[in-house]
């Protein structure tokens, strides 16, 4: 008992002692408060943007010469690599064109060579004073002739050749087929779609920043893109100069650093603002702005947050060493002497 006594006795001589020093401080015309380092009050909060997974490529295939449909041997659903044949048209006319134009060449070839050997035996016999100077010249001509014949004659056969190859419609690269849009028997004419697939190996995200969260975007800041319950680690690649006149947001573009996500997927971007932010509990109004109060040389000075938002953690461009007030500041004006406490 004696014990407890001693300790209510001791109790009560430590808050008399706060209460009178506190009752000095009123009298002395300071304020009694508690002050702490911004950089122990500092929250850094999450924020996030609505973002979609999207593919590079989309492609619809389309048919390039008139055929019809041989074959279809994909389904939707497959996945193909560059080359595989998507659908098959009925070649058999372009192997006639194609085989009509190598017999024209090679008719031609015949007939150039000839003329070249002409020519030589003209050069030869006039040479000799066996024939005119217009026979050679003839000889000459026709050589020159048949010339641009053979290139025409060649080039005519590769326009058949690459008409010919156009009879197998193949994947540019390796995709997912997302729609089969040809039928076995159809015509099919230039522009006529017969699939579409999806570039599952060049995927970006597409991000709605708002636009006054796109500052804190760089190549340091840490980003996370989530989806159905999994975070994908991602950076910024682009973020396009122009805002949505819906929405005013502006697009970010992003990669997976990672494994990706599958196109189509849509989540969120998540990154931590690296801006300090103040809990709202130790905004304080005067003179129709809100602000905080910080101890400068044991006097009260008030800072305004621009644009500040009561109810909110609002961004503090201040040094993280500044000394807020943390208690007694209800009642302080600018200029006020302190007397500051130790904070329990």
């Amino acid at each position: 008992l004696e014990n407890i006594s001693i300790g209510f006795v001791v109790k009560k001589i430590n808050i008399l002692t706060l209460l009178l020093c506190s009752l000095s401080a009123v009298a002395n015309g300071q304020a009694v408060v508690s002050v702490v380092p911004l950089s122990e009050l500092a929250v850094y909060p999450d924020r996030f943007a609505p973002a979609t997974v999207v593919s590079l490529n989309q492609p619809m295939l389309s048919a390039q010469i008139t055929a019809q449909i041989d074959q279809v041997p994909v389904r939707v659903g497959d996945m193909v690599t560059a080359g595989d044949v998507l659908v098959k048209l009925d070649c058999s006319d372009y192997e006639l064109g194609r085989e009509a134009s190598e017999a024209s060449l090679e008719s031609t070839e015949a007939r150039y060579e000839l003329a070249q050997l002409n020519l030589e035996r003209a050069q030869s016999l006039v040479a000799n004073q066996l024939i005119s100077i217009e026979s050679l010249d003839s000889s000459r001509t026709e050589l020159s002739a048949l010339s641009a014949e053979l290139k025409a004659s060649r080039a005519n056969l590769n326009i058949n050749r690459l008409q010919e190859s156009r009879c197998d419609i193949k994947a540019p690269f390796d995709a997912l087929v997302l729609e089969r849009l040809a039928s076995v028997g159809q015509l099919a004419t230039p522009g006529t779609p017969v699939a579409s697939i999806l570039d599952l190996g060049s995927v970006e995200i597409s991000a709605q920043i708002f636009s006054g969260d796109t500052a804190q975007f760089n190549e340091y800041l840490k980003l996370q893109f989530e989806a159905n319950s999994r975070l994908y680690p991602v950076k910024l690649t682009n973020l396009v100069a122009a805002l949505d006149s819906a929405t005013r947001n502006q697009e970010a573009r992003l990669v997976f650093t990672e494994e990706p996500a599958l196109p189509g997927s849509s989540g969120k971007i998540i990154w931590n603002d690296p801006r300090v932010h103040l809990p709202a509990s130790y905004l304080v109004e005067r003179g129709g702005q809100l602000g905080f109060f910080v101890s400068d040389r044991n006097k009260a000075r008030f800072h305004v947050i621009p644009a500040a938002q009561p109810g909110r953690l609002n961004p503090v461009d201040e040094p993280l060493g500044l000394m807020v007030v943390t208690e007694g500041y209800a009642g302080l004006s600018e200029g006020d002497e302190l007397n500051i406490e130790q904070s329990q």
